[in-house]
């Protein structure tokens, strides 16, 4: 699911509020490649769209891979 790992590392913050957990390296490192993985997704459709012209629900797709980046972004922001 798209955030998912990201959004682990939300809660994992939240069971402990006295005291800041063990940094988590591996999932960091997760969220990092599903963000890599989605910017990929999104360069490659985009330059399919300015080649093609035509891409309705090309460009949504684009714009919900986004915003999965955006959201684990803004995810490990708060984890950091």
């Amino acid at each position: 699911m798209l955030g998912a790992k990201a959004l682990e590392l939300i809660r994992e913050l939240k069971r402990t509020p006295d005291s800041l957990p063990p940094y988590n390296d591996a999932t960091v490192r997760q969220v990092l490649q599903e963000v890599r993985t989605l910017f990929e997704a999104n360069r490659r459709d985009v330059v399919d769209l300015d080649a093609s012209g035509v891409g309705g629900s090309l460009s949504a797709a684009v714009w919900v891979r986004h915003a999965g980046i955006e959201r684990n972004r803004r995810c490990l922001l708060a984890y950091l």
